[in-house]
């Protein structure tokens, strides 16, 4: 299996120095073999575990109660455009 470090790091958005590049790629190596080994471990008949415990999780009691004021929300805001929130593009470089 090819790994292409310089499409990871495109689109994890980072930069590796040569030297972090190759422990990057043998990091990888080692986790995809890692999966590689769980594939030959025999699970037949064996029902998937959720919880260790087998215990329901709490949930919190929904309660309504009083919002903000949409306006005093926005006035909040460190960047607003009429009645819109506005944050920065994940898509544009800010580097």
């Amino acid at each position: 299996m090819k790994i292409d470090i310089k499409l990871l790091q495109e689109l994890a958005r980072i930069r590796l120095t040569e030297e972090e590049e190759k422990e990057m790629l043998a990091h990888i190596e080692r986790m995809i073999a890692s999966f590689e080994k769980l594939k030959e471990v025999d699970v037949e008949g064996v029902m998937p575990l959720v919880d260790p415990l087998e215990r329901q999780a709490p949930l919190a009691e929904d309660m309504v109660g009083r919002s903000m004021d949409r306006i005093d929300a926005l006035n909040l805001a460190p960047d607003a455009y009429m009645e819109y929130f506005r944050s920065p593009s994940p898509l544009s470089d800010s580097e």
